[in-house]
């Protein structure tokens, strides 16, 4: 993530929301855009059973993994400059190490 960030109006990139809830061990959270990459800035991420999850640009790995308890979760707060991106018109999956119900809450833009 090599570029940088100037924040002075006015701010022509929207941010997003997006809310899934999955059981599967590997979902899109948002689908691929041609020519766009997809920049994390926040997170919140609730699983059922103990569990450890990551993001990833495609298939390829863009977090560390992260191991949650049972009821436990993992909370990345806001940040403009973002937590992670998504190759160039790749999208944002999620993996999980087990089969179980993941609630999550994605704060993300399209650039």
């Amino acid at each position: 993530m090599a570029m940088n960030v100037i924040n002075v109006v006015p701010l022509k990139t929207a941010v997003k929301n997006a809310a899934v809830t999955t059981a599967t061990t590997g979902a899109t959270l948002v689908a691929a855009q041609t020519g766009k990459r997809i920049r994390v800035l926040g997170i919140v991420a609730i699983t059922t059973l103990a569990n450890s999850i990551n993001l990833d640009s495609g298939t390829t790995d863009i977090t560390g993994i992260f191991p949650l308890a049972a009821n436990g979760g993992l909370v990345l707060p806001f940040c403009e400059h973002g937590w992670c991106e998504t190759a160039e018109g790749e999208a944002l999956n999620i993996t999980l190490s087990v089969a179980t119900s993941v609630g999550i809450q994605l704060i993300y833009m399209v650039i």
